[in-house]
């Protein structure tokens, strides 16, 4: 069998399922089953589904094999609406030392962890991503915002490919804020303090009922 080829510089691809668990997933795997992308260097998805939902995992980690099997040279990656597994994205980070602009917004919990940003700090010897200079992200309130801080001060001293822009919107507990979540949102001061000095932070704080 032939596998497909999409060629061309910009991948787009939208999502819209209202299937069970297992049917998302068999769905995925069937639509990226040989799929190679060919100079694909931007990589734009969105996810159609309810409102107050977000699309299965099964999605995001159909772009793995993907790219796996295309050896791109992907420097733009933009995900929206939908669930993202830490593993799924530490592999991407990993195996794509072209990247330069991501974005993952609405991503819901459990994406972002300790692991993921101490990998991407520059006073790591082999540190990933080193390209990165765009990083837009929008999830739950529920990573070590103190390694975040970390990861962006240390990208934003280096001397090439310095993190240029940063931005997070946080999503958070309304009306009982726990004394963690008030913790890491007062590490982030940090990086607003930085701001006097050149860094480029900002931060959307989005509330829910809870």
């Amino acid at each position: 069998m032939d596998y497909p080829v999409s060629r061309g510089s910009l991948f787009r691809f939208m999502s819209s399922t209202e299937f069970k668990d297992h049917a998302t997933k068999n769905a995925m795997k069937l639509f990226f089953n040989g799929l190679i992308l060919s100079d694909v260097s931007s990589i734009k998805a969105t996810c159609i589904i309810r409102q107050q939902e977000r699309e299965e995992e099964a999605v995001f980690t159909s772009f793995r094999p993907v790219l796996n099997r295309s050896k791109l040279p992907l420097t733009t990656l933009h995900f929206t609406h939908g669930r993202v597994l830490p593993d799924d994205l530490l592999h991407i980070l990993r195996t794509t030392p072209t990247m330069e602009d991501l974005s993952l917004l609405d991503v819901g919990p459990g994406t972002i962890t300790g692991q993921i940003l101490g990998d991407l700090n520059a006073r790591k010897e082999n540190y990933i991503a080193r390209r990165l200079y765009t990083l837009h992200l929008s999830s739950d309130l529920d990573f070590p915002t103190d390694k975040f801080v970390g990861m962006v001060e240390s990208r934003w001293t280096l001397e090439e490919n310095r993190l240029k822009d940063t931005c997070l919107c946080l999503l958070a507990a309304y009306k009982h804020p726990n004394p963690e979540e008030i913790a890491r949102l007062k590490s982030l001061l940090t990086l607003f303090q930085r701001r006097a000095q050149g860094i480029s932070f900002d931060l959307i704080l989005r509330r829910y009922e809870c």
